[in-house]
């Protein structure tokens, strides 16, 4: 059996399949997205974490298969641009920074009309823009310089 869990921003999701492609179990729970200010998109850390946990579970024993071959992986998709801060132990310092997060936007407009921005920009192929971690991180350096 596989189980395929996408961690999505409106919900997180698991299906788990047979040895012979059959799906044999499915669960979803809806994430909530937080907008504290205007422009934000930020989804607790722990609340997600918990999504996870429990459509894993819901996943696991809600199939029969299970009891007649083993897993054989667990495979992961996740929300694009995504960013939150952690401590050394791995614990979360700030919600998740969501794709959607617009918190840096006048970051992005400055870096792009920069020198700098467009040598990023030429070396790496990606477009500056308000949803980039490193747009997110120059943010909270400069905001939230204690994380």
């Amino acid at each position: 059996m596989l189980i395929g869990l996408d961690i999505g921003t409106t919900n997180v999701k698991a299906v788990a399949f047979s040895d012979r492609g059959e799906v044999v179990a499915s669960a979803e729970r809806a994430n909530r997205t937080l907008s504290p200010q205007p422009g934000w998109s930020e989804q607790e850390p722990e609340v997600v974490f918990q999504n996870v946990l429990e459509v894993l579970a819901e996943s696991l024993t809600g199939s029969e298969t299970l009891s007649k071959s083993k897993l054989h992986g667990i495979i992961f998709s996740a929300a694009m641009h995504g960013l939150v801060a952690v401590d050394k132990a791995g614990q979360p310092l700030t919600n998740f920074l969501l794709w959607s997060d617009l918190r840096a936007d006048s970051i992005a407009q400055n870096l792009r009309q920069s020198g700098e921005g467009l040598e990023i920009y030429r070396r790496t192929g990606v477009p500056i823009h308000a949803m980039s971690p490193l747009c997110k991180l120059i943010w909270l350096r400069q905001n939230q310089p204690e994380v």
